[in-house]
């Protein structure tokens, strides 16, 4: 579980993305009908944890636990890595300054994930992990999102 974690906040999430999570998220990146909006994506998106979760069988809260920190660890490399390959195609597709640009918002990402899970550590409310983890996966959905919507847009 901590293996899965700390790949998918690592600096290469493609070594333990989930084939199935980094299938379904390539999905939602690429693969929506053209009229699909905001909605639609963050339901795909959903998809894909619900989808991991629904392959495990929990029978206590400490094994639901682990199901959800590992299947949101593979959702959020699985994002990442489509992150990544959306990045790759616009490096290729569009002007350099403006490749540049959504780079420069990928380097915003790290310093919200290190405040946002700074700020929950210290609330000292709830199951600490799981939040966690689910913040983590927010952000880097949010960034998907924004990606995603961009080149909706651009259109």
């Amino acid at each position: 579980m901590q293996q899965a974690e700390a790949c998918a906040d690592g600096p290469a999430p493609s070594q333990c993305a989930n084939a199935d999570a980094q299938a379904a998220a390539r999905r939602c990146m690429q693969g929506l009908p053209a009229h699909s909006d905001d909605t639609a994506f963050g339901a795909c998106m959903a998809a894909v944890t619900d989808h991991c979760i629904s392959n495990w069988s929990s029978t206590t809260s400490e094994m639901n636990r682990r199901v959800i920190l590992i299947c949101a660890a593979r959702t959020r490399a699985a994002t990442r890595v489509e992150i990544d390959a959306w990045l790759d195609r616009a490096d290729q597709r569009l002007d350099p300054s403006i490749s540049r640009q959504y780079r420069a918002q990928l380097a915003t990402v790290d310093t919200r994930l290190k405040e946002q899970t700074e700020e929950i550590r210290t609330d000292g409310a709830g199951n600490v992990e799981v939040r966690i983890a689910g913040t983590r996966n927010g952000i880097w959905e949010s960034f998907a999102r924004f990606l995603w919507l961009s080149e909706r847009k651009a259109r």
